[in-house]
């Protein structure tokens, strides 16, 4: 008996509403200032009370294959092929 696989869904349907928002603004960002925005600029945009939201959010999306991380560099956020730019 052969199994049938279920249609994959695209990539960004992988993503709640706010994590998309989250990589449009990436996107958004370093089109617009060529640079990445910190942990409190994306909180600010947000409206959140604390950059660890904005950590949290980033988190996800490297766990997902979206970003690459570097810890310890300000900024250290880097967009991965395919990530589902806008």
């Amino acid at each position: 008996m052969r199994l049938q696989s279920q249609p994959r869904k695209p990539r960004d349907q992988w993503l709640t509403k706010r994590q998309r928002e989250v990589l449009y603004f990436l996107h958004k960002h370093f089109r617009r200032f060529d640079v990445m925005p910190s942990h409190r600029d994306i909180a600010e945009h947000f409206g959140w009370n604390s950059s660890k939201a904005a950590q949290d959010h980033l988190r996800v999306l490297r766990d997902k294959g979206y970003i690459r991380i570097y810890a310890g560099v300000p900024r250290g956020i880097k967009l991965l092929k395919g990530a589902g730019r806008p």
